[in-house]
């Protein structure tokens, strides 16, 4: 059980650094995604670069982590929880002590 616990606190806490981390590409992807929208017509933003500098120093470097605490939530519980079980739902589906073939790996993680 504490093995299963610690796979899914280890998943969790990964996929919660992996998302503090890309957050800000993810906020200037958003950004450029909807530039331009709403009737305005002309785009504000010329690259990705021009994005993040207009971002950071329009509203600060801060701005880059808008969104973080609900994507934090969301990858410590939702991702937590697929990549964690992806190990234990393998091993239920292939007991041999050999390695499991492809398709007992593909429907584990279909199943997680």
């Amino acid at each position: 059980m504490s093995s299963l616990l610690q796979q899914l606190g280890l998943a969790g806490a990964s996929n919660m650094i992996a998302a503090a981390c890309t957050n800000p590409i993810d906020v200037i992807k958003t950004r450029m995604q909807i530039d331009g929208q709403g009737g305005a017509g002309e785009r504000k933003f010329k690259s990705t670069l021009h994005c993040f500098r207009g971002v950071v120093t329009a509203e600060g470097f801060g701005a880059l982590y808008r969104g973080v605490v609900a994507s934090l939530l969301r990858e410590g519980t939702y991702s937590g929880i697929r990549m964690g079980m992806y190990e234990p739902v393998k091993n239920a589906l292939w007991s041999d002590s050999t390695p499991p073939p492809l398709y007992v790996k593909i429907c584990a993680g279909a199943i997680t």
